[in-house]
């Protein structure tokens, strides 16, 4: 197997690992799962990481795409409901649009944020809620979102995202 090949699949085991790791470290939350305030303050990192996030959401419902250019690594791969894209052009060509009518006419409002660091990469977990009408049809959505982000140049970028949704009762 070349590096080509080998570095996808060192990648995702790395992934499945990291985030498995992190997802189950004996430390208590950082975020109070009723709201999104902190029960500790971020630190410098977890504040830019929080940033490039916050900057994706709004890329997307400003249909931003030079921003997103800016904070989704041209390699990124995205996962949402069964679904892969595998780079950020193809995001763009594909999904944004969609992902941008749909934000430009609902409200979404995060409930809940624990980020994870380890160096130069990090990950966010979130969970949201979406209310809104679209396509004439009411949403009422409850979401968890997974974005593992790495840091080069002293700038992180979006590496990984899982999006996932259901309806709200």
């Amino acid at each position: 197997m070349s590096i080509k090949t080998a570095l996808p699949f060192a990648l995702a085991s790395w992934l499945c690992v990291g985030i498995a790791a992190l997802a189950h470290a004996h430390e208590k939350p950082t975020v109070d799962k009723k709201a999104v305030t902190t029960t500790q303050p971020l630190n410098k990192a977890e504040t830019e990481v929080s940033a490039v996030v916050e900057q994706f959401h709004t890329a997307i419902k400003n249909a931003d795409s030079k921003l997103v250019e800016q904070v989704v690594a041209a390699n990124v791969q995205i996962f949402e409901q069964g679904h892969r894209e595998s780079s950020r052009a193809e995001y763009l060509s594909h999904h944004f649009k969609a992902d941008a009518a749909f934000a430009a006419v609902v409200t979404s409002k995060t409930t809940a944020q624990d980020i994870r660091l380890d160096g130069n990469m990090a990950v966010v977990m979130a969970e949201s809620t979406t209310d809104g009408i679209y396509k004439d049809k009411p949403v009422k959505g409850a979401n968890l979102s997974t974005y593992v982000l790495k840091r080069e140049n002293g700038q992180w970028q979006i590496v990984h995202i899982h999006w996932s949704s259901r309806k709200r009762s």
